[in-house]
């Protein structure tokens, strides 16, 4: 096998493996949000330990983790923004909501 035939290969090995990530970073925060919906004493470890393991794996690629970190701050705050000028009750700040602004302040502050 020749040099640039490895390099190659490892160069789209590594394309591989970061799609591969920015498709799982994804699905482990919808995952996320939707089991922090329902919070209680016996599912608190659970949430925490997503929270523990979306931080680790944030800190894996850097530059995506600003990139979602960025979207999801700016979905909290076009909810908090629809909630404020809609005339109707609406309950604003949920368990979600709250659990993701922690898990954003966390990642934030550990890369």
């Amino acid at each position: 096998m020749t040099v640039w035939y490895i390099k190659l290969c490892l160069s789209r090995l590594l394309l591989l493996i970061v799609v591969l990530i920015d498709v799982r970073v994804q699905l482990l925060y919808a995952a996320y949000v939707r089991n922090c919906k329902f919070t209680s004493p016996t599912t608190l470890p659970f949430i925490q330990l997503m929270q523990r393991s979306l931080v680790e794996i944030g800190r894996i690629d850097v530059s995506l983790t600003y990139r979602y970190m960025f979207v999801y701050i700016r979905q909290l705050a076009i909810h908090l923004r629809n909630a404020i000028t809609v005339k109707k009750k609406v309950r604003t700040v949920t368990f979600s909501s709250v659990h993701t602004l922690r898990l954003i302040s966390q990642t934030g502050r550990r890369i």
